[in-house]
């Protein structure tokens, strides 16, 4: 199950898309213990360095989503209203 949740409803598609899309489509809750937030899609990548974690109850915009190269869906998300990143 994906580790974050959505606070307002509204449809979302995934992106095919090389750039992900940084305006904000929802904001999101963190749901999971600990969440990092990776620089690209995918767990091979490092987590960013401004914010590399989140906790459970915080708040999240989710501007986009992309499939990696397995498939996985990731969310590109975006933190205290400036620093960006990958997480699913």
């Amino acid at each position: 199950s994906f580790p974050l949740t959505a606070t307002s409803k509204t449809n979302f598609t995934v992106s095919k898309k090389i750039s992900p899309n940084k305006e904000p489509k929802f904001v999101g809750r963190v749901i999971a213990d600990l969440l990092y937030v990776r620089a690209w899609a995918g767990t091979e990548n490092d987590p960013i360095k401004s914010w590399p974690q989140l906790a459970e109850t915080n708040l999240i915009d989710v501007c986009d989503s992309i499939q990696n190269s397995k498939g996985n869906t990731w969310y590109y998300i975006r933190i205290a209203g400036k620093y960006y990143g990958f997480s699913r």
